[in-house]
C-alpha cells in the first residue's frame, strides 16, 4: 500500500505522573517537534492527544510523546497530516488545526506529493465538518480544496507511477458540492469538468450530466 510506513520503537511505558523535565520521545521527540508541542498546545490538549493518538498497529500502551523511536519512514509532514484525522470533531478543532498548521509550516521539506495531497485532504475535513459550528469554516474548507485541486495533476502522476489507479479525489468533489449548494452550478460544472478531464472520481461524469440539466432547467 503506498501510504504505508513501517517504525522500530522501544516498548512505552506509561507514566502516572510525569516530570515536567523529562526528554519529550515518541514521535514528537522523533520528529524534533519538542518546542512546537509544548508551546502551542495547552497541558489539557497534549493529555488529549496522549490518550487518543494511536497509529495503526501500535499497542495501548503507545503515548506520543513518550518512548524512544529507533527508525521510521514516515516523514514528519506524513506524521502530522495523518494526525490530524483524530481530532476533526468540534471539541477537538484547535487540536486538528493545530496539526493542520504545523504540516503546513513544513510542506517545502516533503518530498513526496501525494502526502502535501493529504494534508490538503485533511484540511478539508477539518473544517467542512465544522461548517455550521465555526465562523468561517466553510470558507478555510473551500480554501484547501483549491490548494489540493493545484496540485493535482502532480498528484496524478506521483498516483500513476506507483499504484496505476486514481483515488477519490476530495477537493474536486467537495468544491463542486459546495458550490452547488450555493448555486453556483456553473462553478460546479467547471469544477467538476477538470476532475473529469484529469480522470479524477468515478462519479464526475454523472455529476456533470445532473449539474448541465440543473443548469438548463434554471435559465
Amino acid at each position: 500500500m503506498l501510504f504505508s510506513f513501517f517504525r522500530k520503537n522501544k516498548k512505552n511505558i506509561r507514566q502516572e505522573n510525569i516530570d515536567k523535565n523529562k526528554k519529550i520521545g515518541g514521535d514528537i521527540g522523533y520528529h524534533k517537534l519538542e518546542e512546537w508541542w509544548m508551546n502551542e498546545f495547552t497541558e489539557e490538549e497534549r493529555e488529549i492527544v496522549r490518550e487518543t493518538y494511536k497509529p495503526f498497529g501500535e499497542s495501548e500502551d503507545f503515548v506520543i510523546d513518550e518512548g524512544e523511536i529507533l527508525e521510521t519512514s514516515a516523514s514528519r509532514v506524513h506524521f502530522l497530516c495523518f494526525a490530524i484525522g483524530g481530532y476533526t470533531s468540534y471539541e477537538k478543532f484547535n487540536i486538528g488545526k493545530k496539526f493542520l498548521e504545523k504540516a503546513e509550516s513544513l510542506i517545502e521539506e516533503e518530498n513526496d506529493i501525494i502526502n502535501v495531497h493529504f494534508v490538503y485532504h485533511y484540511g478539508i475535513e477539518l473544517y467542512y465538518s465544522n461548517r455550521d459550528k465555526i465562523n468561517g469554516a466553510l470558507d478555510g474548507a473551500i480554501e484547501y480544496c483549491k490548494k489540493q485541486i493545484s496540485i493535482s495533476e502532480e498528484v496524478k502522476k506521483a498516483y500513476l507511477s506507483k499504484d496505476k489507479f486514481l483515488p477519490t479525489h476530495r477537493g474536486f468533489k467537495q468544491l463542486a458540492i459546495i458550490y452547488e449548494k450555493q448555486g453556483e452550478i456553473e462553478k460546479a460544472i467547471e469544477v467538476t469538468n477538470l476532475a473529469l478531464e484529469q480522470g479524477w472520481n468515478e462519479d464526475s461524469e454523472r455529476r456533470l450530466q445532473r449539474l448541465e440539466k440543473k443548469l438548463l432547467k434554471n435559465k
